[in-house]
């Protein structure tokens, strides 16, 4: 059976968008706390460095490091879309790298889509009712 693009509907509840006033509670020990579910073993020197061993390729070994002035934005895109928000900003930092995995790919352009609806319609009321049709995993073979 050959691959294509994905079909159906993905439904994502965060608790960052329904209650957006938490956010102003979340400090940065508790972001790093988050992000360091994603790491390699605790670096003692502080750095978090997100583990993404075999996600882009097979027996592929990577690593990357969340520098100090995007710690908030990596624990936001962790606590809004969970794995797939981190393979995305991995994907960002790097000219939009893809994974050898569509799945992954999937998720990367899932969250790149909503992303991109939530800087043009930042209230979420009217972004409940914007009607948004994009295909995922379009751009792989």
């Amino acid at each position: 059976m050959e691959a294509g693009p994905a079909t159906g509907i993905f439904v994502v509840v965060s608790l960052y968008s329904l209650y957006p006033r938490e956010r102003c509670l979340v400090t940065e020990d508790k972001q790093r706390a988050l992000i360091a579910r994603y790491t390699y073993e605790e670096d003692p020197t502080g750095h978090l460095l997100i583990n993404f061993n075999d996600t882009w390729g097979w027996a592929m070994a990577y690593g990357e490091e969340v520098p100090d002035d995007e710690i908030e934005e990596v624990a936001r895109l962790i606590f809004q879309w969970g794995w797939a928000g981190l393979l995305y900003w991995c994907s960002e930092k790097n000219d939009a790298m893809r994974s050898e995995f569509l799945d992954n790919n999937r998720c990367i352009d899932f969250v790149r889509h909503e992303e991109q609806l939530i800087a043009s319609e930042p209230s979420s009321s009217k972004r409940a009712y914007t009607k948004l049709k994009y295909t995922l995993g379009e751009d792989d073979d």
